[in-house]
């Protein structure tokens, strides 16, 4: 099986379970060859001048013909796994991709496919739907939509990631709203639905296989972090990272997470859907869990609970999803879920306001701050299981000297303790200053364009 992505990061954690692993990707890696790594083939690698792609993903990649001469070189007759669906081109017609299909990412993470599917078998927070061309720039129509209430969301039908969703509690906040929504979307409809008081993100990791719907721990989710993410443009990631924690195991939140799970799981199973699920949530100041969307597929947590897994307590769920989706002959032997430890995932954006160049990265590794307050790297490990309390990994996500948008991701950290205040949901203040000593230590340069 080979992954395929822009970059090797995204398609890691499989080697734990299949030796013969491989990724093939755009940009390489800061890594040598070591025994609990894949082997990576990177066109950045291969090629003097890497190829103008129409875009920055995996469906462009695999119509370039220098990447399709790769991967027939590397990986001839493996089968392909790719984190969304794509188009195979003609060129791959004799090869085996692992994908979801796209129906169920049209349907299931369409937001008003998904509230008119569950509205009446889940808790979710109270909506309308409006045409997107009704939203218009009038202060009668912002006083109608507001309805006498202090605040609403406005979420686009389709975009996830944090992008095309809204808080808005001013007209200047809803002609905002208005302008980004016609930058990033071409589709017709958005959600207008309540504002939950002090909501605290949550979300769970549920897996559809041949004997039923199985489901992960709680995930306590980090959104729009202003140390992490770049909220002063649209259409930046807002998906931060996630902390898993052995003291939300079993408790009264993670059991309605997980029974809600189980039924928009048992209803994707009903409809022929296999593999990764990630259902998020908005928990209130009353403790109340309210639904506020599905994505079926591969999560942005899944590579911290691929990370975790040891053997003994996590379910390989991303082992799961290549057979389920591939068709491939298992058994399970041992179902029970134990996450005893802990850990979190943290992703570090580009907070410039323009198109810049990487010049200076913390090279991959096993990292902790020393007596003077600065960033010393340990050695070259990735491997969360393998590091003291006191320290963290980096894995440089974009190399050095490419050119970065505003809001890009620059870097992922793993923990293998608990990041968030129980009661508050912020990042701990030694997290936090960890966080500003890393950026310290990233440097980048503007991109200057002649002016013709």
């Amino acid at each position: 099986l080979v992954g395929l992505g822009l970059v090797p990061w995204t398609r890691l954690g499989l080697e734990k379970w299949l030796p013969n692993y491989g990724i093939a990707c755009l940009f390489g890696w800061d890594l040598k060859v070591q025994d609990n790594l894949p082997g990576v083939v990177a066109l950045s690698d291969e090629l003097k001048e890497l190829p103008k792609l129409p875009k920055l993903n995996t469906q462009s990649l695999l119509n370039n013909a220098e990447f399709t001469d790769l991967l027939n070189k590397k990986y001839s007759g493996y089968d392909i796994l790719t984190y969304k669906p794509v188009a195979p081109p003609a060129s791959y017609s004799n090869r085996k991709f692992l994908m979801v299909d796209e129906s169920f990412t049209n349907t299931f993470e369409n937001k008003v496919i998904f509230r008119k599917m569950f509205s009446d078998k889940l808790n979710i927070p109270d909506y309308q739907v409006l045409a997107r061309d009704k939203l218009l720039k009038s202060i009668d129509k912002f006083k109608e939509i507001m309805n006498g209430r202090t605040s609403v969301v406005i979420q686009d039908e389709q975009l996830s990631g944090g992008k095309g969703t809204f808080i808005i509690s001013s007209y200047d906040q809803y002609i905002n709203c208005i302008d980004s929504l016609n930058k990033l979307s071409t589709n017709r409809l958005v959600v207008v639905s309540e504002v939950i008081n002090q909501a605290k993100e949550r979300s769970i990791q549920g897996c559809v296989i041949k004997t039923g719907v199985i489901t992960g721990p709680l995930q306590r989710q980090i959104i729009a972090h202003p140390l992490l993410s770049n909220n002063a443009i649209a259409d930046g990631d807002k998906f931060c990272g996630a902390e898993i924690s052995s003291s939300d195991h079993e408790s009264l939140i993670h059991r309605k997470a997980t029974d809600t799970a189980k039924i928009i799981g048992t209803k994707l199973k009903s409809l022929g859907y296999r593999g990764i699920f990630g259902v998020d949530y908005l928990l209130d100041e009353n403790n109340e869990l309210y639904v506020i969307e599905v994505n079926p597929r591969i999560t942005g947590v899944t590579p911290l609970l691929t990370a975790l897994y040891s053997g003994e307590n996590i379910i390989p769920f991303y082992l799961l999803h290549v057979l389920e989706l591939g068709g491939y002959a298992y058994q399970i032997t041992d179902d029970k879920i134990d996450p005893s430890g802990n850990g979190a995932i943290l992703l570090l954006h580009s907070l410039n306001l323009t198109t810049s160049k990487i010049t200076k990265l913390p090279p991959s590794g096993t990292y902790e701050i020393v007596k003077n307050g600065s960033l010393e790297l340990v050695n070259r490990n990735i491997d969360i299981n393998k590091i003291r309390s006191n320290q963290f990994i980096i894995e440089e996500y974009m190399p050095p000297n490419m050119p970065i948008k505003p809001g890009g991701r620059l870097m992922t950290m793993l923990f293998n303790r608990e990041v968030v205040n129980r009661n508050t949901d912020e990042l701990n203040s030694d997290i936090a200053d960890i966080i500003k000593v890393v950026r310290k230590n990233i440097v980048t340069e503007p991109i200057i364009r002649d002016i013709q």
